[in-house]
């Protein structure tokens, strides 16, 4: 299982090989680029989970005491990325050995926050992207709630094929913003649509965790992103309509 400090641990040790930026990320080339992406996502999931914690009432200080250094060392701050011609070059280590050390025990602490995915949970979803109904919405949907779904959907299916980099947390919370996002789908579906999108609820969703997590992001973050719409949709889900 691996938790974003984890992920962002190995990054960081990774990059700590070579002293100078411009040549240990690499970012002359895609992969380098999509590796610096990665490591800032799993520094925001630390956080996030450092404020899971504080809502658990847990004794979060020791680890924020290094969030200052870990942003630096993520985005290389105050260590010259390449060399330069009019000056001698600082190369200093960007990444603080007793911030990366923090991150080993954020991973520890967090265990109990990162949902675990089944041992053919990767295969399941994929197959589960693959059906019919999810490939090609039809043109009666509204606009907003259409190309939502697509960037949902695609963001589901980028989290699954790119997983050693992020892991099962922004996997899970994918999943979670995919299942809200199928149930708007279902709800606002127009006429003929509708049963289609039920008979995937029921016979194709899959939900391939073993343990998960809840919270109510997904559903807020659909209202702001289809507005009165996606309120519209939400009420109609819950009955909490006036």
């Amino acid at each position: 299982m691996a938790d974003p400090a984890k992920l962002l641990h190995a990054q960081l040790s990774e990059w700590s090989k070579s002293e100078v930026l411009d040549k240990a990320r690499n970012l002359r080339s895609p992969t380098g680029w999509h590796q610096q992406r990665a490591a800032v996502v799993n520094l925001d999931h630390v956080m996030t989970l450092l404020d899971r914690l504080d809502a658990e009432e847990e004794d979060t200080a020791p680890f924020r005491k290094y969030t200052v250094q870990l942003h630096q060392a993520v985005f290389g701050y105050g260590t010259d990325w390449r060399a330069s011609q009019h000056r001698s070059v600082e190369t200093r280590n960007p990444v603080d050995e007793h911030a990366l050390n923090s991150l080993l025990m954020v991973s520890m602490a967090v265990k109990h926050l990162i949902p675990k995915l089944e041992d053919d949970g990767l295969q399941t979803f994929e197959d589960m992207l693959n059906d019919e109904v999810l490939q090609q919405p039809s043109d009666e949907f509204p606009y907003e709630l259409k190309t939502y779904f697509i960037r949902v959907r695609d963001h589901l299916a980028w989290c699954v094929n790119h997983f050693n980099e992020v892991g099962e947390f922004e996997l899970h919370e994918a999943a979670m913003q995919f299942r809200m996002t199928v149930l708007f789908m279902a709800a606002g579906a127009p006429e003929g649509e509708q049963e289609r999108w039920y008979t995937f609820l029921r016979e194709k969703f899959a939900w391939p965790f073993i343990t998960t997590t809840v919270t109510a992001q997904p559903a807020a973050w659909a209202q702001t992103q289809l507005g009165q719409f996606g309120q519209n949709v939400l009420e109609l889900m819950t009955g909490s309509g006036g």
